[in-house]
């Protein structure tokens, strides 16, 4: 088992669980460090916990040591690769159809519950939090993606994209023939380059086989962000020389794409250093986002299609009414003075939008279109 980044399609298969009891775990984690060392005792401690919630819901000592078995040596295996590339959070989910991990971002309080339902919310907040989005590097040598928020920018662990542009197209052999070069003329009009090789078609040939390069690049991509493409995508953004953002942006069709590439070779650049200029680019996507949410929710509003009570937001969402639902941060952390009710009707307002094609937005108080934790934009 290894840890993944959380999708929606995840969050509702999740919800749909049938087997109990559910064990929901989640605890904080640290990317480097000597806390990293602490992080598997954290997890061994709260097994531990998770074993004694079990034995108060009546599970006999076998079984409770089979339902957990699959997470019984993570805590004395702290070098496998199920720690090796932590972020803020981690989630681990599991019942007697097996276990799911998943890694979050931003301040993950430590909280075990063992029930007959997951408990979903943080997951949800680290769906959608905000400033969310996905970085893909392109350079001749790495091809990699990045997942990251405001705070920081963490790799992605995968196998399903190709390791370098230079092996796929064999790009040594061509690298001199292709140039690019932007005319006055399409400076200033915000054309599209120009390809030039060292005679005859050549710059257009080579061209072609990038873009085959990047058709075969978009199909695991797409894989990848399978789980991002309903509602409201998260932000992707390209990182690369100049000239491959057009031709990447013809091959591909996530929708949450963005128009402004990261123009630099990150072949060298760690995470922390492609975070602040990403972030650049990134940001006025959602300051916009934000602004433009609390103004369709006041046009909503007057038009008798918003609200911000929770009981209505339930029963619209179960009609797929539910246009947006937008969260404040602190609604979806478990506190231990939290009604149990009210927080399963906000996973549940959660689940149902995102199961009827809506969006799910979670936010800082200081955007949320009202003064409550919870609101929503219905479309009829």
């Amino acid at each position: 088992m290894q840890p993944k980044t959380v999708q929606q399609t995840d969050i509702i298969a999740l919800a749909d669980n049938e087997a109990s009891p559910c064990v929901s775990l989640y605890m904080p984690t640290h990317r480097a460090g000597r806390e990293t060392q602490q992080d598997p005792i954290r997890l061994k401690n709260l097994l531990k916990e998770a074993d004694e919630q079990l034995a108060k819901r009546g599970l006999d000592h076998d079984k409770r040591q089979q339902l957990l078995a699959p997470l019984a040596e993570l805590p004395d295996n702290a070098d496998t690769d199920f720690w090796r590339y932590s972020t803020d959070g981690l989630a681990v989910l599991l019942n007697s159809d097996g276990a799911q991990a998943f890694r979050l971002h931003g301040p993950t309080p430590e909280f075990v519950l063992a029930a007959e339902q997951y408990f979903l919310n943080p997951l949800l907040r680290s769906l959608q939090s905000d400033g969310r989005f996905y970085l893909l590097a392109v350079s001749q040598n790495k091809v990699r993606l990045f997942e990251g928020d405001s705070r920081q920018l963490s790799e992605i662990e995968t196998d399903l994209l190709p390791d370098d542009l230079r092996d796929a197209l064999n790009i040594d052999e061509y690298q001199s023939a292709l140039q690019y070069h932007s005319t006055a003329q399409a400076g200033a009009s915000g054309g599209d380059p120009v390809y030039h090789g060292h005679g005859g078609g050549e710059g257009e040939d080579q061209k072609k086989e990038l873009l085959q390069f990047f058709h075969r690049l978009a199909t695991p991509l797409s894989k990848v962000l399978a789980g991002e493409q309903t509602g409201s995508p998260t932000p992707l953004l390209f990182a690369g020389v100049g000239y491959l953002f057009p031709i990447f942006r013809e091959a591909c069709d996530y929708r949450g794409l963005l128009d402004e590439p990261l123009t630099r070779n990150p072949d060298e650049a760690s995470a922390d250093e492609l975070h602040d200029p990403a972030w650049e680019i990134v940001r006025p996507h959602y300051a916009t986002r934000w602004s433009e949410l609390s103004e369709k929710y006041g046009l909503a509003a007057s038009r008798d299609l918003a609200t911000d009570d929770l009981s209505a937001i339930c029963k619209h969402a179960e009609q797929g009414r539910l246009q947006t639902l937008v969260f404040s941060e602190a609604a979806m952390q478990h506190h231990e003075t939290a009604s149990e009710e009210r927080s399963a009707e906000l996973a549940h307002a959660g689940v149902e939008t995102l199961r009827t094609g809506g969006d799910v937005l979670v936010c800082s108080p200081d955007n949320m279109p009202v003064k409550g934790d919870v609101a929503a934009i219905c479309r009829f």
